[in-house]
């Protein structure tokens, strides 16, 4: 895990101005930790795609002509239709959770519902645009159709390292001696970057670690899933959204990662024995490395490289130079006496 120390990042948690002193009067730090944990956590981890449609009259709606799926819909299910953001003269038959749908119905107006005598729900107007952007993102931005290799439209184990999920995930901390006083997390510089360059690809992680979401395998699972996770329906997941997956049942997302940062905290106490000051706000970052591609990897390595045969031909002229000093410097050579 990395350990950082520009004092930039930890202005977000900062109870006071990082100028001048960080101490804190004795009643100062009694009403900081009697407000209890202040937690921050900011960014958006996907956005969906804009998507142009123009509102279809009811005569238009009436007048479409779709092809129903043979089968009927799973448990559970209903049959959605809305257009192809990729192409908008093919009309899309989907199976959506009944529940998701019913919390489109929720956010969007019912004018947007078009319910046909065959059953399928038509979807127009913004609830079209927002569910058909989030398809393309999940196709395009996020990679599931290029992924998706063998085209049998399920992502696999061997191409779900080709989808991009990863995000950089940032945890800074403020801490008052052994007390956590503030936390702040957010998305970092990078999203939308491979999944198998993710912490996530090859370890367990938590709500700290985490740098990708848990996914589905197929676009249309995941089309759900995301609209599930976008709780607002603004169109856009973030990261508390996002991290409210690693919540508790008994606790919410705050909460959550504030007891999941005063174990670490507490993790350090016990394994660096750090000094301490209690009447001193100090600060930690628990932020994971920053995502790197392959190409970005092996750039570093080349650089490590050069650089170490740099200092390895520094330090082979420097030996050479002194060694030649040495060699050139007239020695008086005394004759010791046998015996004293």
């Amino acid at each position: 895990m990395a350990i950082h120390v520009n004092p930039e990042r930890f202005h977000a948690v900062a109870s006071k101005p990082l100028t001048g002193s960080q101490y804190l009067q004795s009643k100062e730090r009694e009403t900081l930790l009697e407000s209890g944990v202040k937690t921050r956590i900011e960014g958006d981890i996907y956005t969906k795609e804009g998507v142009q449609f123009d509102r279809l009259s009811k005569a238009a709606l009436h007048s479409e002509t779709l092809i129903k799926p043979q089968a009927k819909p799973d448990e559970g299910q209903h049959f959605v239709a809305f257009r192809n953001p990729d192409d908008d003269k093919n009309i899309l038959v989907i199976q959506l959770d009944k529940e998701t749908l019913a919390d489109l119905k929720n956010a969007f107006s019912k004018e947007d519902f078009f319910v046909r005598e065959d059953g399928i729900v038509r979807l127009n107007g913004t609830a079209e645009r927002y569910v058909a952007g989030w398809l393309k993102e999940i196709v395009h931005t996020r990679g599931y159709g290029e992924a998706d290799g063998n085209k049998d439209g399920t992502i696999d184990e061997s191409e779900q390292h080709a989808l991009r999920l990863g995000f950089d995930h940032d945890v800074v901390y403020e801490h008052a001696g052994e007390d956590v006083t503030a936390i702040n997390t957010s998305v970092g510089a990078r999203r939308y970057q491979a999944y198998g360059d993710t912490f996530n690809a090859r370890n367990s992680t938590d709500i700290i670690t985490t740098q990708a979401l848990a996914f589905e395998r197929t676009v249309y699972e995941e089309l759900n899933h995301t609209i599930d996770l976008d709780q607002d329906k603004n169109g856009a997941v973030s990261l508390e959204e996002g991290l409210a997956t690693y919540a508790n049942e008994d606790k919410n997302v705050h909460e959550t990662l504030t007891s999941a940062v005063q174990n670490a905290h507490r993790v350090w106490i016990d394994q660096d024995n750090p000094t301490l000051e209690p009447n001193r706000l100090a600060y930690r970052d628990l932020s994971m490395l920053e995502i790197q591609t392959q190409e970005e990897r092996e750039q570093t390595l080349e650089y490590f490289k050069i650089d170490a045969k740099t200092a390895l031909k520094a330090f082979e002229e420097h030996a050479l130079f002194f060694k030649t000093t040495l060699a050139a410097m007239p020695f008086e050579k005394k004759e010791e006496p046998l015996y004293m």
